[in-house]
Parts: structure tokens; C-alpha cells; sequence
């Protein structure tokens, strides 16, 4: 899937309650050609990939409807509920997004812009619920925590960055640990709430072996990792995972049209 990412919007679960204050200054949002496809035939999955870097602009291919509202709001696939429509499969609409955030505009912002877009051009209106479900709490293990915060830079910013592979070696750098409990339950395919109590921004590496991890969808086999599971990796760190119901915020999907609006 091509496409130029703009802005990683972390800890998106509390995003705002209230309608977003910004919005792009131009975009076009159009069906995507149904005849394009992936490399051996393969349709795209409308999944975008998460937001990252941070620009003026981005430019989305091949993205649905579903996908697009897990990026606009940072969610995991299970944090989304919503009408069936908008599971169409393979063969549902896609749509391909070109925008432009307005010069004056504070960074950090295309997300919510984003959320402005799906509300004007789909008719998007949505509200938050939470729930308990079974799930991992993240905890500091008894032998205590083996990270070290992470270190501001020249200006006195903590720089974030991620860098994930399908073979499992993971580095998350200015990471708090809501962050890194929201991509672990990507990686899971399970709920993990932060229960920590640790504030900050963490630099974190791991190896874990890709079958120890159903939500990364990595065809690596077993025998062909050398590394540990995901749960022995954390403890390496200093942290665990203790199974339990946490809670689990959901964002509810009131309405929306299947098509957008004319640009």
C-alpha cells in the first residue's frame, strides 16, 4: 500500500470527547480504482498503516472506511465497533485521501483532522464506551524495572519513534507505558491496560519470537525463532504481564454514510 504517513498520534484512547478543532485546509477524498491491485493479484485489506513522522500533508491509498477511523483515532481492530457494512471484505470501497493541513496549523494535529474529514465527508458520529474485558494487566516485575527513561534532545523534546518487524525484533523510543501497552495488545490480539504507575517516556527493545504474538499475523514458524516468547522477552525488562479483566474503551460507530460527500 503506498502511501506517505504524516503524524503518530499516541494514547489516542483518550482522544477528544468534543467535535475536532482542526481540519484540512484542502482535501480529496475518491474511490480507488476497483482494478488496481497488490503484487500477485492480492486485493488490499483497506487497513491503513499507523500514522507516523510528522508533516503538513498525507496521502492514503486503498484505505476503508474501518481503516480509516483506526487511524484517525489510534484504535486496535477490536476497539472499533460499528455497523457490519463496514467489514465489506475484500470487495468493499476504497478510498484514496490527499490532503493538506493548513500552514499556521500546530503539529501534532493530523489525526484530528482526520476525524474532522470522516465527519464532514461521511457523516462519522461517534461516542466512547468502556467495558471489562479479559485481558493482560502490564505490570513492573518483582526483580523491578530494567529500563531507563528516555532523554530529551537539544530542544528539550522527547523524540518518538517505532520500529516493528515481522520476525519479531521491536524498538519503541520516547515510549510511555500506555503506549506501549496499546502496542502490545496490537501485537497480542488481546486487551493490555498500563498499571504501571509509571510516568515518563521509556526507550524499549525486545526480540520475541513471532508466534508468541497472534495479533502480529507473522507466518514464522516456531522452530524458526530463536528468540523467547513475548511474555519471557517482558521479563528481561523488568516487566510482566498478569491475565486479567481490564478495562477496555471502545469507540462506537452511531452513523455514517458508505460513501463519501463529492470533493
Amino acid at each position: 500500500m503506498k502511501w506517505i504517513a504524516m503524524v503518530f498520534l499516541a494514547g489516542a484512547l483518550s482522544a477528544q470527547e468534543t467535535p475536532a478543532k482542526f481540519s484540512f485546509e484542502v482535501a480529496s477524498v475518491r474511490l480507488a480504482p476497483p482494478e488496481e491491485r497488490l503484487p500477485g493479484g492480492a486485493k488490499y485489506t483497506g487497513i491503513v498503516p499507523p500514522l507516523s513522522g510528522d508533516s503538513d500533508h498525507i496521502t492514503i491509498t486503498h484505505a476503508s472506511l474501518r481503516g480509516l477511523l483506526l487511524r484517525a483515532y489510534d484504535l486496535q481492530f477490536s476497539q472499533l465497533v460499528g455497523p457490519d457494512w463496514l467489514d465489506d471484505g475484500p470487495d468493499g470501497p476504497r478510498f484514496n485521501i490527499t490532503a493538506k493541513a493548513p500552514d499556521d496549523a500546530p503539529k501534532g494535529h493530523i489525526p484530528e483532522m482526520l476525524q474532522s474529514l470522516l465527519a464532514e465527508r461521511f457523516g462519522v458520529k461517534t461516542h466512547w464506551e468502556s467495558k471489562d474485558a479479559k485481558g493482560y494487566a502490564l505490570l513492573v516485575a518483582a526483580n523491578g524495572l530494567k529500563l531507563k527513561q528516555s532523554v530529551p534532545n537539544s530542544s528539550g523534546v522527547v523524540e518518538k519513534s517505532r520500529t516493528v518487524t515481522m520476525s519479531g525484533q521491536f524498538t519503541w523510543k520516547g515510549e510511555t507505558f500506555g503506549e506501549f501497552a496499546q502496542a502490545l495488545t496490537g501485537l497480542l490480539g488481546t486487551p493490555v491496560a498500563d498499571m504501571t504507575g509509571l510516568p515518563g517516556a521509556y526507550d524499549i527493545s525486545l526480540e520475541a519470537a513471532p508466534d508468541s504474538m497472534p495479533g502480529l499475523h507473522s507466518r514464522t514458524a516456531a522452530s524458526d525463532s530463536s528468540y523467547p516468547s513475548i511474555f519471557t522477552a517482558l521479563k528481561s525488562l523488568g516487566l510482566t504481564l498478569e491475565a486479567k479483566e481490564v478495562p477496555v474503551k471502545q469507540l462506537v460507530v452511531d452513523a455514517a454514510r458508505k460513501l463519501p460527500t463529492e470533493n
